[in-house]
């Protein structure tokens, strides 16, 4: 299924989303909760949101839901009032290098495109330090290669039970070798 099958999908069972798949959501938000939490002073970018329902838990300095169904956004911003919410693609993040603290990402590589591609586009914009929380349902065809799109130092979980494989871990900065050259234009 393409991007546009998947966004029509989304944006026309938006309203009993929640109905349909809020406990097992739940339970995977509670999961990855328990291993990153965002603190109250944390910009915390949820890619691929949904209609809010991980957002609605934190109390962090800024939160941001971004997702590529408006009709999803429209949700989690009735749920959550306070975040702020941004019509986007999670392989082109529309934010600034290391700009936020927590991401956040659950049971969303699987539709997208290029798997590698947006997890590189969360590694750009998570500071240094930053943790991040990714799950992607297990039967996807290359869940099971996830980790190495992370590096080193990660918690990799899988889980029947709820269906995902949980990556869990810190961006550790770019070795000096690594670095492009600040001379460069």
């Amino acid at each position: 299924m393409g991007k546009k099958e998947i966004i029509r999908d989304y944006n026309a069972t938006a309203e009993i989303y929640d109905s349909r798949y809020e406990e097992e959501q739940s339970l995977k938000i509670s999961f990855a909760m328990k291993h990153v939490n965002a603190r109250e002073g944390d910009t915390v970018i949820d890619v691929g949101c949904g209609t809010g329902q991980l957002l609605g838990l934190l109390e962090a300095r800024i939160l941001v839901g971004i997702d590529a169904s408006l009709e999803m956004l429209k949700k989690a911003k009735a749920r959550c009032g306070s975040i702020q919410v941004v019509l986007a693609d999670a392989e082109s993040l529309p934010f600034r290098d290391e700009c936020c603290d927590v991401i956040y990402s659950v049971s969303v590589i699987q539709l997208v495109e290029d798997p590698r591609r947006s997890v590189n586009e969360m590694l750009r914009v998570l500071k240094n330090g930053g943790a991040f929380a990714v799950t992607v349902l297990l039967r996807a065809s290359f869940a099971k290669e996830m980790p190495k799109y992370f590096g080193e130092g990660l918690e990799f979980y899988e889980s029947e039970n709820m269906k995902d494989i949980f990556l869990f871990g810190i961006k550790r900065p770019l070795t000096m070798a690594k670095k492009p050259s600040d001379n460069l234009l």
